[in-house]
């Protein structure tokens, strides 16, 4: 499974459009998609048809009494697929909600997205991460776990360049990343 979170220290930089529509299209594709909505908004469960919920809060903080089973909700094909469309993919999300904001200083070990993922890894091609537009504890738990980092700008504005700067300081000496990738939104 190739992880990939979605980051921007910015809201409205097409972070949550950007993982859903690669989800949707590489399901589309025949690929086995997990999604893991870190943002307390749960705009990405929302997109996808499911109601936020304190999934992802549960897996990570109380990772004895929630199994991936328990955590994970399976999107069904025609909530994101055109009509009469056939897949050999799927979607799978691990929704969030506000208390997903408090994972990060509730957990006790930074590497626990990292090792539920390893998990579960034979049963994904891909995994997408929506993060939130603010940096957190939470975000240094998702960037470890990560073997890439795509990160959405609007074009037109120079001001969301400054999220990227401060992305290596967010990973710190533990935490390395194999890939960094900018895509432009040029829409606005």
């Amino acid at each position: 499974m190739f992880t990939t979170a979605i980051y921007n220290f910015k809201g409205g930089a097409f972070k949550t459009t950007a993982t859903h529509h690669l989800a949707t299209g590489l399901a589309a594709k025949g690929k086995r998609v997990l999604v893991i909505d870190t943002d307390p908004q749960g705009h990405v469960s929302l997109l996808l048809g499911v109601k936020p919920r304190p999934r992802l809060y549960d897996y990570l903080v109380r990772p004895n009494d929630t199994s991936f089973t328990d955590a994970a909700v399976s999107v069904p094909p025609e909530d994101y697929l055109p009509e009469g469309a056939a897949t050999g993919g799927m979607i799978v999300l691990i929704p969030g909600n506000d208390e997903t904001a408090a994972i990060g200083s509730r957990i006790k070990d930074p590497a626990i997205l990292q090792k539920r993922l390893a998990a579960v890894a034979d049963k994904f091609d891909y995994c997408l991460i929506d993060t939130p537009p603010t940096p957190s504890l939470m975000s240094i738990v998702t960037y470890a776990a990560c073997d890439a980092v795509l990160y959405p700008t609007v074009c037109a504005i120079e001001f969301d360049s400054r999220g990227f700067a401060m992305l290596p300081d967010k990973r710190g000496d533990i935490i390395q990343c194999g890939r960094v990738g900018c895509i432009g939104n040029c829409a606005k």
